[in-house]
Order: C-alpha cells, then sequence, then structure tokens
C-alpha cells in the first residue's frame, strides 16, 4: 500500500489520469484518422487504439451486465437466528450507528430509511420484496434502534438519504485499459516464476483459457490439474523431515499473490521442509473473469483441495479478504453438523489460526462497507486514491464485493474465538491489526478483542518489529498491534513478516531473533 507523502499523492493520481484517459484518447485517435481519411503517426498506434476502444466497449457491456442482473440472494437465517444476530449487533455499537449506514453523513433519518436498510441488512430482501409477516419482527427492530439513538423515528422517509445495502445497490467500476492488463499478466509470470523457483507446483482447473483475462497459456498448459474447477492454487510439498503441519493461505484483494512472495520465501528459507497451500481467488486478482462462487461452494472446493492432497491438518493463514472466508470456517453455521456443510469439516482441519487486517470483527459497523465501496478519496491522501481506482472501483472486485458478499455469513464474535479454541483442544488465534488501517476500524477491533476500551497501554508489551502484543491468560488469543500502519504494509518489511512467522509457527519454535518481552495477561480467552 502506498503511503501519504505529497510525491506519492502526485504519482498515484498521474497513474490513474494516465490510465483513465488511454480509451477517450483512443477514441479521439480513431475520430482523428477517419476524418483525415489516413492513418495518423503509425499503423502500429492505429491497432493500439483499435483494440483500447473496443475493449472500452466490451468493459461497457459488461458494466451494463452486472447491474441488469438479479442481485443474489443468500439463505435466510430463521427468525431466531436474525434475532440473536440483531442482538449481537445492538450490544456492540459506536456513536454513528446506525446513522453510519446512511448517506450524506450525519443525515437526519426517518422510519421508512431503518425499514429499508433492515430488510437488506437482516431479510436480503427491498421493500418491494417484503413479506407481510416481516412487519412484527421488523417493529422490533427499528425500536432498538430508536432506543440506540435515543430518540423516537419520525413516520415517512427522509428525501435524499440513502442506506448503504451493498447488495442492491448499483455496481460503481471504472475502465482499465488493455495496458493495464498487460502489467497485470507482467507481473503474475514473474510471481509464477518465483513460486517456481520455490519449490511450488501449479495446479489449474482444466476448462477454456479464455474464462479469465488476463489468461495464462503457458502457465496453464504445464500446469497439473487442480482437483476443483472453482480455483487454480500453489501447493509446495512437504520436504523429507518436515513434521509441521501445512499452511493454507488464503489472500486478499489485489494483485494476487505477488504481495505475499517475500513472506513466503523467508518462511521456507527458515524451514526448508514446511509446505504451504496458496489458494487463489481470481475474481478479486484484478483480473476479468467470473464471479466468485457462493459460500458453500467456495468451502467446499477448499476441502475438495485439502482431501486431494492429502491434508488433514493445517496452520490457517488469511488476509483482509481471505479472513472474510476465513471467518467461514472459524464459525461454521449452528446447523453445519445435521446439513454435512464444509464449514465444520474445514474447521476439525485447523490446528492454529492468523488474521490478518481482519475484516470480519465487528462487520455490522459501517466502516469496512463504507472505507472500501463508498468512500471517496480525501484531498492528497495517496492511499485512499489507490484503494479507491485499483480495487473498490476495479470491475470484478466490485461485483463480488457487491454481489457475492454477505455480511451475515462472514461476521465474527469474540464468543466464536472461545468456541474454536475449546472446541480444538486449545487452539491458539492471532489477529494482526494496522493502528492506521484505513479499512478496518482497527481500534474498535483492538478495543472488542481485548477488553481494552481504555486503551491502557500497561496491558501491552513490547514485540519487536513495531508491534506491541496482547495475549489471553490462557495464551488462545493473540493480538498485534502495528501502530500507524495501514492495511496490507505489515508484510513489506523483513521485521514486520517475522513476527507473523512466529505467529504461523508451533508453540516452541522459532524463526530466528524477534526482540520480545513478556506479554502481561488480561482478561481475554
Amino acid at each position: 500500500m502506498i503511503g501519504q507523502s505529497l510525491p506519492e499523492y502526485y504519482f498515484v493520481r498521474v497513474c490513474i489520469a494516465g490510465l483513465r484517459l488511454v480509451a477517450p484518447a483512443s477514441v479521439a485517435y480513431l475520430l482523428t484518422c477517419a476524418a483525415a481519411r489516413s492513418i495518423l503517426v503509425s499503423p502500429v498506434l492505429g491497432v493500439v487504439a483499435v483494440c483500447e476502444a473496443l475493449f472500452w466497449v466490451i468493459f461497457l457491456l459488461r458494466r451494463r451486465r452486472f447491474n441488469k442482473a438479479t442481485p443474489p440472494v443468500p439463505p435466510r437465517l430463521s427468525r431466531s437466528g436474525r434475532r440473536e444476530l440483531f442482538e449481537k449487533c445492538a450490544s456492540q455499537i459506536t456513536d454513528d450507528y446506525p446513522s453510519g449506514w446512511f448517506l450524506p453523513p450525519n443525515s437526519e433519518i426517518k422510519r421508512d430509511n431503518v425499514h429499508e436498510w433492515i430488510l437488506w441488512a437482516m431479510f436480503a430482501s427491498t421493500p418491494e420484496h417484503a413479506s407481510p409477516e416481516w412487519d412484527e419482527e421488523i417493529d422490533e427492530y427499528v425500536s432498538v434502534v430508536e432506543k440506540t439513538l435515543g430518540r423516537k423515528l419520525d413516520p415517512g422517509r427522509a428525501h435524499g438519504v440513502k442506506s448503504l445495502r451493498l447488495s442492491f445497490d448499483p455496481i460503481h467500476m471504472l475502465h482499465r485499459p488493455l495496458v493495464w492488463y498487460t502489467i497485470v499478466a507482467l507481473v503474475d509470470t514473474l510471481t509464477s516464476v518465483l513460486l517456481l523457483s520455490l519449490g511450488f507446483k501449479h495446479y489449474a482447473p482444466r476448462r477454456p483459457a479464455f474464462r479469465t483475462f488476463p489468461s495464462r497459456p503457458l502457465l496453464t498448459l504445464f500446469s497439473k490439474s487442480a482437483a476443483t474447477p472453482h480455483f487454480p492454487y500453489w501447493y509446495r510439498p512437504p520436504r523429507a523431515g518436515g513434521s509441521k503441519n501445512p499452511i493454507l493461505f488464503l489472500h486478499g484483494i489485489g494483485i494476487g499473490l505477488h504481495p505475499y512472495v517475500p513472506l513466503f520465501r523467508e518462511i521456507l528459507r527458515a524451514d526448508p521442509t514446511q509446505s504451504l497451500l496458496l489458494v487463489e481467488f481470481l475474481p478479486v486478482s484484478m483480473r476479468i473473469t467470473g464471479p466468485m462462487p457462493p459460500r458453500r461452494t467456495t468451502l467446499a472446493a477448499i476441502n475438495t483441495i485439502l482431501e486431494d492432497l492429502d491434508i488433514p491438518k493445517i496452520v490457517l493463514a488469511a488476509h483482509s479478504y481471505g479472513t472474510f472466508l476465513a471467518a467461514q470456517i472459524l464459525a461454521p453455521p449452528p446447523d453445519a453438523e445435521s446439513t454435512d456443510d464444509p464449514a465444520l469439516l474445514l474447521n476439525r482441519k485447523v490446528t492454529a489460526l492468523v488474521l490478518v487486517d481482519p475484516i470480519p470483527f465487528l462487520l455490522h459497523l459501517p466502516a469496512v462497507a463504507h472505507n472500501f465501496l463508498y468512500r471517496h478519496p480525501g484531498a492528497r491522501r495517496a492511499n485512499e486514491w489507490q484503494l479507491w481506482y485499483f480495487a473498490s472501483r476495479d470491475g470484478d472486485v466490485a461485483r463480488v464485493l457487491g454481489r457475492c458478499f454477505f455480511w451475515e455469513e462472514g461476521c465474527v464474535w469474540r464468543a466464536d474465538l472461545d468456541r474454536f479454541s475449546a472446541a480444538g483442544g486449545g487452539r491458539r488465534v492471532t489477529v494482526v491489526l494496522g493502528g492506521g488501517d484505513q479499512i478496518v476500524p482497527s481500534a474498535d477491533v483492538r478495543a472488542y478483542l481485548t477488553g481494552d476500551a481504555d486503551d491502557d497501554a500497561r496491558e501491552w508489551a513490547q514485540a519487536g518489529g513495531g508491534a506491541e502484543r496482547w495475549a489471553s491468560r490462557s495464551g488462545a488469543l493473540e493480538v498485534l498491534w502495528f501502530a500507524g500502519l495501514d492495511h496490507a504494509t505489515v508484510f513489506e518489511t523483513k521485521a514486520r513478516r517475522r513476527l507473523l512467522m512466529r505467529a504461523l509457527d508451533p508453540p516452541g519454535a522459532s524463526y530466528g531473533s524477534v526482540d520480545t518481552a513478556p506479554s502481561i495477561s488480561s482478561d481475554g480467552l
């Protein structure tokens, strides 16, 4: 993630402006050539302009198709399940809740505004498709909201006020030119070469290469056949003498696995026998591809991969969007056993869990949705401009978050950590937070996990690498706090990565020297 200096701001703005100008410049060039009845400058330039103009048309057609498609609806919770979820949300609120779920900020909301928002949040529905049977239940939730606000809601609707409803709001996406996808392909090729040099083997679904753009014809040609048609993945088998469980890594939104390669390299340098499994989620990797599969299909595919590779136990590590998927494994649905849900099968295979820049905690608060999808970049904030154009306005990423992301499927509560640890005989969870995270409300998450609402530094200990460490009395929950770090920047230095390696390593093992002080326990798991 880029920083916030003035040179970085000008750099990212120039990059964005240059990429956004490619399509209109190509069209203008072609119109000029048509008016002059000749190819100007160079035939090569003419070919490039034609390709870019056609690619822009394809973008417009995809955007129209994405927004015309009927939004998918996840399986609805039972009434008791909805009530339990709503009560959990109401017990953990901030001053702007629920008004933070409405635009413009600090707007005066009325009863119909809240009614519409609850229909989306709890019923995955709209006023046009609402059932009269829900009215009594919704009135109960509205009463809780009024209690939270400390006032009665006026009847009617506040005009000009809209609630944030991810799965029903329009998908906002900006065009990327062919030259951008050329850069993506080059970075992907470099990443593939680096992973192959580290001993990884690539597994690809046997499907037409044109299903994803940029495609990987050479890599796919020499890849092994994947056990699932949904995701490609990289696997480094254990070496002789290795006794540790494989690490399953679920990446976040961005340019695929490239930002994490230094971490993988250092893990293998510290222990050459270690086995790693890296699942690739191409819909959030700056590519043009199909949608993200539903929750159950995604988890079943991951379990199929583990079974095909004969991996009975794993250490699960996830970053950002990957933590949303990990959360579904950490906290399977209440009926998981009776329905043979793959989340429960995966849960039983996890021996330890590391969540970096996690989005599942306090997901009922508006921060994550607002910061990623609805916030316009601030003046001279380079990191916000980078996130806005290169991530949140990417077409396939926007579709995943707007049509394949259902908050109730991946929100995690402190009690879920208790159950996860107890069910596995003391399994450890490590949560890594950056104090300057522009997406995750990290200060609120830190307070929620540690019970440290007053930010009492006496309950924290220095952990080296610029981090503070907190651990529960049982040692089942560990929180690493990097003051001032933005989203994803924990992977950028060797000292920070070393702390991640320690979290991924079983107790008693070491990945080299890290200055650590004994943790000071407080109330916890």
